[in-house]
């Protein structure tokens, strides 16, 4: 391309480019004009990929070098002075703090209060951030501070952070305001609810990941260094129920990556796994404590049904006829009027806390049929997959959002706790949010999907510069994994459920921006595990699952879109099944099946193809086999069906290029 003269002439960097835009395209377009109008992707597309050409190699080309300036610790006074500064001026700004009005905080302070605990909101963060600043001033006040300090303490060693391996005490200063001046910062640091602490140890269990990264795994051989991970790791696992799924990714990629602490990694996740089901079992059991006091007997498997109710609602709303015994089940929570009624684009809570539908009954019905649930939502999935897709992209507005401002305006009772102080702070708040929520910072400052996008042009750089090295992509596990998991359970398009994009996009951008581009030929970890040419059966068997599954999305999609255009499935499905057969064929070849063979390609092809097509009639016949005569329902039919002609294809394909060798 003319703009990217700059950088080493590749196609991996127009790959990130058309990627980038692409998300600015949907998300822009699919919230300013609620939907996917293909002329306004298409120029707001061509915009977003000029405008890359043009920053992104300049931006790769930052030569952000580790200073030369000696730390001394007397630093960390100036940064606290200005922390804590900005967090003494929120907390008289907020004064008398009206966030504790919010249902979930004051539920946590009623248990400190009455000695009974509940696990609907975690126990465990209760105890800490509400149970432990009453011991010394019984007030809610003292949780605001307890949690401004901790915050407080997280930035000051984020400081120490970027003295100790990127900037100068310029940049650790500027880099440090760019935080704390946030909008959402100020909002969120006295947001008393689990997520601004989960939040914020997200934000520190990167900044561990980036130390691991830069010393080379060396960072944990230090005994405080293990203690700290462990302690962090409860911390994730015990302050939000989710945290659990970002414990489990952590470690999978720590042990993939750092061969050598394997072993350390592996049994202190099945430690920490073991002790938080001990923990929620026979302890919370033995002291009595319940997932909620209203709901007798409910489990937190309700809570993750919120993005398939909210996707059911939508096929509601779009008067879609439901299978007969499915409807049933439906009424038996609510009529079709009230599911119509309370259903909202982006968020399943309308429908979960409405009096209409006798909460908490609500809950109860759904934690009875989780199973009938989550069938339902499989299935209509498969039939309806264009109105899933647009609903999920609704759902997930939290993530994919970007033009849409948020005011921070103090505009509550404050009467009773006037002063001319206090109102001096307000006013100066006040005006300060005024600046930014009028203006066109408020897209930068004040929206909650710019924090993903930094962090996707992060990871974009860092693919660029260590293309072959898996190990510079583990910094970014968390923040993602946490955003997966959003994505997959929550409806509620609030923007602490999506603080941790925030705060962990500016050091994940630094990071990436360090790092030296690879100049020499080592293989990194990825390029050996899914490039590199192997007879090793266990990694092709991993490579071929890759491979099929790439081919099996080519295989689906295509059929869906051809049938819509040719209007019959059969031939929509022999032209379909080609297309991904010869996706199958030509990956395989490239990184399965590597070493050359001793026949025509067109001989190779066919007798490939026969093999694909025998494990078509396969995966047919079992599909009617588990179906109709065994009884499974056809989506786990068909999961099974796949598993077992994926074995067959694998073993015969590889038998095949032995016999042809």
């Amino acid at each position: 391309m003319l703009y990217l003269k700059d950088i080493k002439k590749n196609i991996l960097p127009e790959i990130l480019i058309i990627f980038l835009s692409f998300y600015f395209s949907l998300a822009t377009c699919f919230y300013v004009r609620k939907g996917f109008p293909v002329f306004s992707m298409l120029v707001m597309f061509i915009i977003a990929f000029v405008i890359l050409n043009l920053v992104y190699p300049k931006i790769v080309n930052i030569k952000l070098k580790k200073t030369n300036q000696k730390f001394e610790k007397k630093e960390l006074l100036i940064y606290g002075v200005i922390i804590f500064g900005i967090l003494l001026f929120t907390f008289l700004a907020m004064y008398p703090l009206p966030e504790f009005l919010n249902v979930d905080t004051v539920t946590q302070w009623e248990q400190v209060q009455s000695g009974v605990y509940e696990n609907w909101h975690p126990v465990i963060h209760t105890l800490i951030f509400f149970k432990l600043p009453s011991l010394f001033w019984n007030n809610i006040v003292a949780c605001a501070i307890f949690q401004l300090i901790f915050i407080g303490s997280i930035l000051l060693y984020f400081c120490y952070f970027l003295r100790k391996y990127f900037l100068d005490k310029k940049g650790t200063i500027i880099s440090l305001l760019i935080i704390i001046l946030n909008p959402s910062f100020i909002k969120m640091s006295l947001t008393l609810l689990k997520d601004a602490p989960f939040s914020w140890l997200v934000f520190l269990g990167t900044l561990f990941f980036i130390e691991l990264v830069l010393t080379k795994g060396k960072w944990i051989d230090k005994t405080s260094h293990k203690v700290s991970l462990i302690i962090l790791s409860l911390g994730i696992m015990l302050i939000r129920h989710n945290g659990l799924a970002n414990i489990l990714v952590m470690f999978f990629f720590l042990a993939l990556v750092f061969k050598d602490k394997r072993r350390f990694y592996i049994i202190t996740c099945i430690s920490l796994v073991a002790f938080r089901f001990i923990l929620y079992g026979p302890v919370y059991d033995k002291l009595g404590i319940v997932y909620s006091k209203n709901i007798e007997g409910i489990s937190s498997k309700a809570e993750m049904l919120g993005v398939p109710c909210n996707q059911i609602a939508y096929l509601y709303h779009k008067n879609i006829k439901f299978d007969k015994e499915d409807q049933r089940v439906l009424d038996e929570l609510a009529p079709k009027g009230i599911w119509e009624k309370y259903y909202y684009p982006s968020s399943f809570n309308p429908m979960k806390y409405n009096y209409d539908l006798l909460y908490p009954y609500s809950f109860v019905w759904m934690d009875k049929n989780f199973d009938k649930i989550i069938k339902m939502y499989l299935k209509y999935s498969v039939r309806y997959p264009k109105y899933y897709v647009k609903s999920y992209l609704n759902v997930t507005s939290p993530i994919w959002k970007i033009t849409n401002g948020i005011q921070y305006k103090n505009t509550w009772n404050t009467k009773g706790y006037d002063s001319s102080l206090l109102n001096r702070f307000r006013k100066y708040y006040n005006n300060y949010s005024d600046i930014l929520s009028s203006s066109p910072l408020k897209y930068l400052f004040c929206d909650i999907g710019v924090g993903l996008f930094i962090i996707i042009f992060s990871l974009t750089i860092v693919i660029y510069k260590r293309k072959k090295d898996i190990v510079s992509y583990l910094p970014f596990t968390i923040v993602l994994s946490n955003t997966f998991v959003i994505m997959l359970l929550i409806t509620a398009a609030s923007i602490r459920l999506v603080y941790s994009q925030i705060i962990c996009s500016l050091p994940l951008l630094i990071y990436a921006l360090s790092l030296k581009e690879e100049k020499n030929n080592t293989k990194g970890l990825f390029y050996k595990y899914f490039i590199a040419p192997t007879e090793n059966s266990l990694l092709q068997f991993i490579r071929y699952g890759f491979v099929g599954g790439i081919a099996a999305v080519v295989n689906i999609g295509m059929l869906y879109i051809l049938t819509n255009i040719l209007k019959n499935y059969i031939i929509a499905n022999i032209l379909s099944f080609t297309m991904g057969l010869i996706v199958n064929y030509v990956l395989s070849k490239k990184f399965v099946f590597s070493k050359e063979v001793e026949v025509s390609k067109l001989k190779e092809f066919l007798i490939y193809a026969v093999i694909g097509v025998v494990g078509l009639i396969f995966d047919t016949l079992l599909l009617w086999l588990f179906t109709d005569k065994i009884g499974i329902y056809y989506m786990v039919s068909k999961i099974l069906s796949t598993i077992i002609v994926f074995v067959w294809n694998f073993v015969a394909r590889k038998i095949l290029y032995k016999i042809v060798r």
